[in-house]
Parts: structure tokens; sequence; C-alpha cells
């Protein structure tokens, strides 16, 4: 199966919230994703499979005392295609780009119950740096972090 990653397009945005309300017990509103469309388009992502949307991921940049840091906000792969290597694809992708604009690490948020996205991020590089009470409506959030200084 071909994988093609580009940047979000207005017409992806209902696979992509077909893909979010099936994906998280909590899903975004539609006015999420086109904020972040119209706020950093260079950094909404969709990966397209058999011409449709299959996975998305969606980041931000932020500065940590003079520090230039990329933060994963959301990903989610449509529940056919899990387990294919997209989700990292996705996640490799905006790493690079993220490393293009000087960040020096990224950081992202897990629910502390999700195994499976744990492991992922795991896999991924990323390592546990703390934990945020009450982040998901009233469930806590494990902080995730990676370096990407090693992978210049």
């Amino acid at each position: 199966m071909s994988i093609e990653i580009r940047p979000f397009k207005p017409e992806d945005l209902d696979e992509v919230y077909a893909i979010e309300r099936r994906s998280f017990l909590w899903p975004w509103s539609r006015g999420v994703f086109i904020h972040f469309y119209r706020v950093t388009p260079h950094l909404f992502l969709v990966a397209i499979a058999d011409g449709r949307v299959i996975g998305y991921v969606m980041g931000e940049m932020e500065e940590d005392d003079g520090v230039k840091v990329g933060h994963v906000v959301n990903i989610a792969v449509h529940e056919a295609y899990r387990r294919r290597g997209i989700g990292t694809q996705l996640m490799r992708e905006i790493e690079r780009i993220f490393r293009e604009l000087g960040a020096e690490k990224v950081r992202l948020e897990v629910r502390e119950g999700n195994e499976g996205a744990k492991a992922f991020y795991r896999h991924l590089g990323y390592r546990e740096t703390g934990m945020l009470k009450r982040y998901y409506w009233g469930l806590t959030a494990l902080k995730m972090e990676k370096s990407l200084s090693d992978e210049r």
C-alpha cells in the first residue's frame, strides 16, 4: 500500500473529522481543525491511501525558556489502517518539519491509561517527563518528550 503524506486541505475536513470522532472519547470540534489549518497549515498533515484520508497529525511550535519546541497536539489513524506504520510515518514527517523549523525537542500529552499510545511513543523515542492532573476532562495525562538534537 502506497502512502502519501501531505499538508491538510479544507476538502479533507470531513474525512479527518470522521477519524477524530471514531478515535477519541471526547472528539474535538470541526472548528478546532479549521483553526489549526489557519494558524499552522504547515504542521497539519494527512496520510492518503487509495485516494482517501486515513490519518492525520497536527502540531504547533512553542518556545520554552528560549528553546524552540515542537508540540504534537493530535494524531489519529483510521482504525482499518492501524498497526501498518502510518502513525510512524506521520510522526517522522512532523518531526522532520519541526527540526527544519529549529525545534530542539518535541513534546506531547497522552492519556495516562492509553497503554497502546504510550507504547507507540516510547517506540519512537519519547520518554515520560511528568503528569498533568485533570488534563483530559478529569483524566490525567502523561507528558512525553523527545530530543531532536540527536537526529540532526
